[in-house]
């Protein structure tokens, strides 16, 4: 290992990190300085991920296997060959087992966080940039139970080599040879409740956009559900539009916390947000934010 703590509590992170830890964990530290209530947890930093792939010999093989991707007359990824690849890399993350030295700071982390069950989530180097967004491209495991957070966080680092997140890196000219990705491990909130928040709607610039609906936000994602949606004027918090579908009905205490925290953040980090939250009990929990992108 590297002889350095792999593991950082995510109140102790922030922007001068984020070559170690990426956007998105990088930004839940600014989130926790704000006063924002973000679900306790810890990072497994990037030296993490290569000294993994160091000791198991993969870098060498990742490259190779990227290096075999064809392209098509218009210079894309072939996609046949895109997911060849991206399966055969991952493969190679299938039975390497996590460094010993590195479970057991794991493991002292995960004494450190009140909860039965963890969310175990991505975050790339090249992830949540200002202009470049890869949502959805890495990989998430909720309810987690602490015997599995060392391999969920090893199940984060493959999916550094989804096709979409190969894919997504080469449109926008990023390369993936030699990038890193850290990984998330928290608290699991069980909400009644979980959405999205753009703090300067796309097409209303004078508008904040809350999206919501029932149990967790990957229904909301995958557009398998369909929201209730809140739309406030920005100048003075009032609520201009509001849709609710049956089930989903926020509450004016919910709702004020998501207006104030979303302001809140919009003004810390200077440009529009794409904040995801999950609320339990009318108490919000903010899990991320990432700035509002043409993909957001």
């Amino acid at each position: 290992m590297t002889g350095i703590p792999l593991t950082l509590q995510i109140a102790d992170v922030g922007p001068e990190l984020v070559h170690l830890i990426g956007p998105k964990a990088a930004n839940l530290g600014e989130l926790m300085r704000l006063g924002c209530r973000v679900p306790s947890g810890f990072i497994v930093a990037t030296p993490a991920y290569e000294a993994h792939a160091k000791a198991w010999g993969l870098q060498p093989l990742i490259d190779h296997l990227l290096g075999t991707i064809k392209r098509t007359g218009a210079g894309v990824f072939e996609e046949e060959s895109l997911d060849t690849a991206s399966a055969e890399i991952r493969n190679l993350f299938v039975g390497k087992h996590m460094h010993p030295e590195l479970a057991a700071q794991i493991r002292d982390s995960l004494k450190t966080v009140n909860a039965s069950l963890f969310a175990v989530r991505s975050s790339g180097t090249a992830e949540d940039l200002p202009n470049l967004s890869f949502a959805g491209a890495h990989e998430s495991y909720l309810n987690v139970k602490a015997s599995e957070c060392c391999q969920r966080v090893v199940d984060c680092w493959a999916s550094l080599y989804t096709s979409r997140a190969i894919y997504y890196r080469d449109i926008n000219h990023v390369s993936s040879f030699g990038m890193g990705i850290a990984g998330i491990v928290q608290e699991m909130i069980v909400g009644e409740f979980s959405g999205v928040i753009l703090t300067s709607d796309p097409e209303k610039p004078k508008y904040l956009f809350v999206e919501a609906v029932a149990g967790f936000g990957d229904a909301l994602v995958s557009g398998g559900a369909t929201p209730s949606s809140y739309l406030f004027r920005k100048v003075n918090g009032k609520i201009s539009t509001k849709e609710e579908v049956e089930g989903v009905a926020l509450s004016d205490i919910a709702l004020r916390q998501l207006f104030d925290g979303g302001m809140s953040i919009e003004e810390h980090f200077g440009c529009g947000q794409d904040i995801e939250f999950t609320i339990r009990r009318d108490s919000v929990f903010f899990l991320q934010t990432r700035p509002i992108t043409a993909s957001s």
